[in-house]
């Protein structure tokens, strides 16, 4: 619902899978909608690593906006981004799955976690999912500073998914 005045967005994002995965209904909606059993799912999460243990876990900070280039076992290469939780996945034919996290959109200094690996190869199961998480550390005595530029809608100084608007192209 759009309040009187308001402006509303919808960021839902759909990838078509390749050709060979097909699909039931022409659109994958984060979950296994294909019509072709061979088919998979790589899916996971990028986050800087508080305690550097290399496991994605209570007090690690999701690292939304970052491209993660999916190379399948078909050699097909495909881009996605990761959402505001740092999570990405894409619909993929099983078999070895390159997973490659694109530097450019990390934040400055970070260097990969205690564990993580990057660039990974994930044996896609069909009908199933591989997981590859990446974490990475910030430089000594550094922060990471994040968050929204948006229209505060109730006036509450919080940012809340679903009722505030989100302000894309403006700096931060």
């Amino acid at each position: 619902m759009v309040p009187n005045g308001g402006v509303a967005t919808d960021n839902t994002g759909y990838v078509a899978p390749p050709a060979e995965c097909g699909q039931t209904d022409g659109l994958v909606y984060g979950s296994m909608a294909t019509t072709n059993s061979s088919c998979g799912q790589v899916a996971g999460i990028v986050y800087i690593d508080k305690n550097n243990n290399g496991v994605y876990d209570a007090g690690d900070t999701p690292l939304p906006g970052v491209d993660v280039v999916i190379t399948d076992s078909g050699g097909n290469v495909l881009t996605v981004t990761t959402d505001g939780s740092g999570f990405y996945s894409a619909i993929v034919p099983s078999g070895n799955t390159t997973v490659d996290v694109d530097n450019a959109d990390l934040p400055p200094g970070v260097v990969l976690a205690s564990g993580s690996t990057d660039w990974t190869i994930v044996n896609v199961p069909a009908g199933g999912t591989a997981t590859d998480n990446t974490g990475y550390r910030l430089p000594a005595n550094t922060g990471l500073v994040n968050g929204y530029v948006y229209d505060d809608v109730n006036g509450n100084g919080l940012y809340e998914l679903g009722i505030d608007t989100p302000l894309v192209g403006v700096p931060s």
